[in-house]
């Protein structure tokens, strides 16, 4: 009797063997952990995507905002950004009623890097040159009503003070030399610019009066190991200075001899004096080691899985503004190996937040009128510098950005085994591309929008894995994700 040989039978994975992940998009970035134990509820990286929703949504844009320049009524208008080079130019915003005519005439002001100072009217959208090579450093400035009218009062560490009345220009040589002023109370207060320690303050209900007295202006000394001061703020009651690696409160009611100053916090990482913003009822600034949220008495990192990431990257110090709500932070970031721009904005109250690539600010200004919030910038398109708007269009002018989102390289919690991606399943209405990367291959799947769900049948395989989903479309809706792997149980 012959002997007969029977094949074993080929063991295929029952159904209990198979795992479903199921991602929603809102947890956002994290990059305090390493790539390879980060959660696939996680992105490692994520630039132009809206993902507070749970779904990946189109993210902030910019709008060009046209404004004309005629130099005489006999010339044709010209567009802002064809008469003048706004490289390197300083953006503010001047809330103005004219007494005069009884409506409002908000506008623009922009200082050029030829110290032009330009007045854009946001009700005519016409620009006018207030005055030409003026200062000899680039100024800081704020809003003020000086005698009943409003102005605008400009500061920088060379040229002393000036008082812009709509558009006549009032020069003050008495002033210090000042890196940073704020209004508290009616006074001024200023950071000096010769002396780095040196908190110095006008005479109450004039700020152009800084004549040393007992009755008049003053100064406080801060000698102590916090370091130079970069910014005071009024906040609540008092008067903050933000200084190198500290915060000190002064105390600044009533008369000048019952000034007092406190020392409240000390810090490692130093803190970047233009990214401190006064953010609703705290403080947001960005330092070495992180973002940080004060309330006049303690200071807090918040969003410390984004410290590594905030962590600038180039020469050009980060700057920030608080408008419609969100601490908007313009930084340099770095991502495989290229150093990109960012502007990163953030719900101080709720936490969620938005990082906008690939487009390079040079100013910003939160603008505020009756009819009117928005956030006005100069940023770069094809080489020369705009005058633009933020919103919500995912695009810079019409041109698409690309949005990304990308996993870690996880191991899934199981480093020992090889897991295999069976199939990926999710809604999108836009073209997107996915991108599979294990240690040993990297695969492209290309997807066209649709109502209803889709799915990608795969057999790859890694101990570690990513997915990246790509799309340059300006407002992409992606949803309902879920990964089926094998080889999850243990």
């Amino acid at each position: 009797m012959g002997l007969s040989y029977f094949s074993a039978a080929k063991k295929y994975p029952n159904a209990s063997q198979y795992t479903t992940k199921v991602i929603s998009f809102a947890s956002g970035i994290d990059q305090s952990k390493y790539s390879n134990i980060l959660s696939t509820q996680k992105a490692y990286f994520s630039k132009n995507f809206s993902f507070k929703s749970g779904a990946l949504l189109g993210g902030y844009g910019f709008i060009y905002a046209p404004f004309t320049y005629a130099p005489t009524e006999q010339t044709e208008p010209v567009c802002l950004e064809e008469a003048f080079s706004l490289e390197n130019a300083e953006l503010f915003f001047y809330k103005r009623f004219d007494f005069t005519t009884n409506q409002r005439d908000d506008a623009l002001l922009i200082v050029t890097q030829n110290y032009d100072i330009l007045y854009l009217s946001l009700q005519t959208k016409q620009v006018q040159v207030v005055a030409s090579g003026v200062f000899t450093s680039m100024p800081t400035g704020f809003c003020y009503r000086l005698n009943s009218d409003d102005v605008f009062i400009f500061s920088n560490t060379t040229d002393g003070m000036f008082v812009l009345n709509h558009t006549t220009l009032e020069h003050f040589v008495d002033a210090p030399d000042v890196t940073s002023m704020c209004v508290h109370y009616e006074r001024c207060f200023a950071c000096s610019g010769g002396e780095a320690q040196r908190v110095w303050f006008s005479e109450d209900l004039d700020p152009t009066n800084w004549n040393v007295s007992l009755d008049e202006a003053g100064f406080i000394d801060l000698l102590d190991e916090r370091g130079r001061l970069l910014k005071v703020v009024s906040f609540h009651d008092y008067v903050y200075i933000f200084r190198e690696y500290g915060i000190s409160r002064l105390s600044a009611i009533g008369e000048q001899t019952s000034f007092s100053v406190t020392h409240l916090y000390n810090t490692s990482g130093r803190i970047y004096a233009k990214t401190v913003a006064v953010s609703g009822d705290r403080i947001l600034f960005l330092a070495e080691d992180g973002l940080y949220s004060f309330d006049g008495v303690d200071t807090t990192c918040i969003l410390k899985e984004l410290a590594p990431l905030l962590k600038v990257q180039n020469s050009k110090e980060p700057f920030a503004i608080y408008s419609c709500g969100e601490y908007r932070l313009f930084t340099h970031i770095l991502h495989e190996n290229a150093v990109i721009p960012c502007l990163f904005c953030v719900n101080p109250v709720s936490k969620e937040y938005m990082l906008t690539c690939d487009v390079n600010i040079h100013a910003m200004a939160s603008v505020q009128t009756d009819n009117l919030a928005t956030t006005m910038v100069l940023c770069e398109k094809e080489g020369t510098v705009c005058v633009m708007e933020l919103n919500e269009s995912g695009s810079l002018h019409g041109a698409n950005l690309e949005k990304v989102w990308q996993s870690g390289f996880t191991d899934f919690g199981i480093p020992e085994k090889v897991k295999t991606l069976r199939k990926i399943t999710l809604t999108t209405l836009t073209d997107i591309t996915i991108t599979l990367l294990s240690e040993t291959s990297c695969v492209e799947y290309t997807l066209h929008g649709n109502a209803s769900p889709q799915t990608i049948v795969t057999l790859f395989s890694g101990k570690r894995m990513s997915f990246t989903i790509t799309t340059t479309s300006h407002q992409p809706e992606i949803s309902n994700m879920q990964l089926t792997l094998l080889g999850l149980e243990r």
